[in-house]
């Protein structure tokens, strides 16, 4: 129990620039717990992180409503690194 709270209140106290793949992460429902509790805790607290999350939730929901064509067309350009592609083809498509 006293780790659970240790890692709320590390993640609270954590630089405002290392939460936004945090945030990201958690669109994606791949945070611990505690991590998550700490990360709205810090956004419940901070106006900056709490705009910048509710832009990602934004990004995250038009993202969904994109279908499945005009995914694959987005990730079929020549001027996408392969690396990248493959990330976001694997999150597009759950994986």
């Amino acid at each position: 129990m006293i780790a659970f709270v240790r890692e709320i209140v590390r993640v609270m106290n954590e630089p405002c620039r290392s939460h936004s793949a945090m945030m990201s992460a958690s669109l994606d429902g791949r945070l611990p717990r505690a991590t998550r509790i700490g990360l709205s805790l810090h956004t419940l607290l901070c106006g900056p992180c709490r705009r910048l999350f509710a832009q990602f939730k934004l990004l995250h929901a038009a993202a969904k409503r994109l279908g499945r064509e005009a995914q694959d067309r987005i990730l079929r350009t020549d001027a996408m690194p392969d690396e990248v592609r493959d990330r976001l083809n694997a999150r597009l498509r759950g994986r």
